[in-house]
């Protein structure tokens, strides 16, 4: 397989390109090439995936939480075939609940911050879910395979700020192996409390994360 980034030629073989493997999604393979990720559609996807359009606007963009494309993969005929992302190491998703609870809230602050900037400039995350999530000294969104560029949308920040809290639940859900009421229970306290950080930052800032989320069922 010929690819072209930045003008930059790589030449796998089928063997190299296996070699190279890391993971796949719906609509791309996953290969590690020196200190990057790249992601190579598959010819056929059923699910929507970035454009070209949308991959270099988003290269452009800075955040730091949310991983987005660095650069496009071209074929030898010049088609767009998918993009470049760092690649990030990560522990499993389990440790949140021994996270000490300050560090989670700045965490999470900095995915606001990360979302709002991205609201700011008009892309719609629309899907967030565990796979898309990588936690090594940071908790970070990995996968921009779903964003989209809406202009013109008042409610886009308060969608993308939506989509994070229910991902920070399923986040604590997955760590804690909470049962279904436990996590009914938790979300409705997020609703009637949408100021994450105070909800959390009224117990001791030595707990864990997994010690402030008992208390606040128990409360």
């Amino acid at each position: 397989m010929e690819l072209y980034v930045k003008n930059k030629k790589y030449n796998f073989s089928n063997d190299e390109l296996n070699d190279r493997y890391i993971s796949e999604g719906n609509e791309s393979n996953v290969y590690l090439v020196e200190d990057e990720v790249f992601k190579i559609y598959k010819p056929i996807c059923g699910k929507r995936r970035l454009n070209e359009e949308t991959s270099t606007y988003l290269s452009k963009l800075n955040t730091t939480n949310i991983l987005l494309p660095k650069n496009n993969i071209y074929d030898k005929n010049h088609n767009f075939v998918g993009y470049t992302m760092d690649y990030l190491d990560s522990y499993k998703m389990d440790i949140i609940k021994n996270m000490n609870i300050v560090y989670f809230v700045d965490q999470i602050k900095a995915l606001i911050k990360d979302i709002n900037y991205l609201s700011d400039n008009n892309i719609d995350l629309y899907d967030f879910n565990l796979y898309n999530v990588i936690i090594n000294d940071k908790i970070n969104i990995i996968d921009p395979g779903s964003f989209e560029i809406k202009k013109n949308n008042r409610f886009l920040h308060d969608i993308n700020n939506d989509a994070l809290n229910e991902l920070i639940l399923k986040l604590i859900k997955y760590s804690l192996k909470l049962s279904k009421k436990k996590e009914d229970l938790l979300r409705n306290k997020f609703e009637i409390e949408k100021d994450f950080e105070s909800l959390m930052l009224v117990y001791n800032e030595n707990d864990t994360v997994g010690k402030v989320v008992n208390k606040i069922l128990k409360y």
